[in-house]
């Protein structure tokens, strides 16, 4: 598998400066951050602190609390909103599509909205779902702790299943400041994904369902005599692939993706499928509805 090290260039860190995450509806009833809001008139009023973390201004720590209590504070601002992103990517073995093209796509993905919540300033939290959460980078504030979050997501290993809501369910109890939240999957998940959702909601996430392919699952090219190999369940059939076959495969896919579409629009969340062969840049446009 190629390492995101070779792909996170600085041409591209420069390119990712023209995207921004938008979650302003979600902090309208927010708390105090770092989160340029677009409100006018209140630039310089002051409103709260929070806790220095390595990589901040250092022209905003406030020497006067530093006295005080002997621990460093930034002051915010009242324009200033502070928001969650935390990314959920599927690192189950049916996103190896043979070519490895799926997972990496993932991840690659992963940085970039990463770097553009870092940059803003945002809480990022990264969460490997496979049977189970394998993998968690948690509590990330600095855009300097980037690199970090690029060796985390090299390292993630494929698992075998796909239980997305069983991961995402264990969370239940962990306490999710209001942000918006990305699930990266093929969502060939034997558990659904709609009770996932369904929490990341009343967690006061909006919930972004990013659908990962590839060209040869959208449109198979393939025909004759195979035998299909489950990569989670190591299940077989031996099938002949014709024409009609293909076809039926085809309308079984779009009503896949009409299902989680309807599922989405009825809920208010978003919902973007993405072939593999769809340049990084333009699928995170799609993500980050721009």
């Amino acid at each position: 598998m190629p390492k995101l090290m070779e792909v996170i260039t600085k041409d591209f860190l420069s390119q990712l400066d023209q995207f921004a995450i938008k979650m302003e509806s979600v902090l309208i009833n927010g708390y105090s951050g770092a989160r340029k809001s677009r409100a006018k008139g209140m630039s310089l009023e002051f409103s709260d602190f929070r806790p220095y973390s390595l990589g901040d201004d250092l022209r905003r720590i406030d020497w006067n609390s530093y006295g005080r209590f002997d621990k460093l504070f930034l002051k915010l601002f009242m324009e200033e909103k502070q928001g969650n992103v935390n990314i959920f990517l599927d690192n189950s073995m049916s996103m190896d599509d043979g070519e490895i093209r799926k997972i990496f796509y993932g991840k690659h993905l992963s940085a970039a909205i990463s770097y553009i919540g870092l940059r803003n300033m945002d809480v990022v939290n990264l969460f490997a779902c496979g049977r189970t959460i394998n993998a968690e980078k948690k509590n990330i504030k600095s855009k300097n702790l980037f690199f970090d979050i690029v060796k985390f997501l090299d390292e993630i290993p494929l698992d075998h299943e796909t239980t997305l809501t069983q991961s995402i369910m264990s969370l239940k109890h962990y306490p999710m400041a209001k942000g918006i939240s990305f699930i990266i999957s093929d969502f060939f998940s034997q558990d659904g994904y709609e009770e996932a959702v369904k929490l990341l909601q009343y967690k006061k996430q909006q919930v972004v369902l990013v659908q990962i392919l590839s060209p040869e699952e959208i449109n198979p090219s393939i025909r004759g005599n195979f035998r299909l190999i489950d990569k989670e369940s190591g299940k077989f059939k031996e099938i002949e692939l014709t024409e009609d076959q293909i076809e039926a495969y085809k309308k079984s896919l779009k009503e896949f993706q009409g299902k989680i579409q309807s599922f989405c629009l009825q809920r208010g969340q978003q919902y973007i499928c993405l072939s593999t062969d769809i340049p990084i840049l333009v699928g995170l446009k799609k993500c980050l509805g721009e």
